[in-house]
């Protein structure tokens, strides 16, 4: 009705207060504490001088830069490309939904992500929470590969994945 949009128009230009709650900012050893045994966070931060990675768990936090965020990003196009990901509306025939070839590039991406950590994904734990930035935010996690006694994995048959947007985050809030 005309009064309706009356008011939603004159609530757009007032000045009204609002209950919004941003994420609240805790500190590396804050968000130890209040991660569950068997839960793990990988972080990114994108900068103008390269790609890091941060990985915490309860007991242990760790860093390292990402050797080339360039040959990284390029990794991550040809997996989605190889995954059959070319365009929005493009179908997928049998061949291709059967072809496995993507899987030794999905294995590779995550070679690259981890060079020069001492992560290792083939232990078990529950999950993995990933935090996100750049380029990061296109790479399928979940389909990443890891080498388990001797076979490709996806990763998510490994581990449960979930995302949030910043590491205060990966734990509840109250906590």
């Amino acid at each position: 009705s005309l009064q309706q949009e009356a008011i939603l128009r004159e609530m757009a230009l007032r000045r009204e207060p609002a209950s919004l709650v941003f994420p609240p900012l805790k500190d590396v050893k804050e968000v130890q504490r209040a991660l569950p045994d068997g839960h793990a966070v990988l972080a990114f931060l994108a900068t103008s001088r390269g790609l890091y990675a941060f990985l915490l768990n309860k007991e242990q936090y760790t860093w390292w830069r990402v050797p080339s965020a360039a040959r990284l990003q390029t990794e991550t196009v040809n997996l989605l490309r190889a995954m059959g990901q070319h365009a929005g509306n493009q179908e997928l025939d049998l061949k291709q939904l059967a072809d496995e070839s993507w899987k030794q590039t999905g294995q590779r991406t995550l070679e690259m992500i981890l060079e020069g950590s001492k992560a290792d994904f083939a232990k078990e734990f529950q999950e993995l929470i990933i935090v996100p930035d750049g380029v990061m935010w296109y790479v399928p996690f979940e389909a990443l590969q890891v080498q388990v006694d001797g076979r490709l994995r996806p990763l998510i048959a490994r581990v449960r994945v979930r995302y949030v947007p910043t590491v205060s985050l990966a734990v509840p809030w109250g906590v």
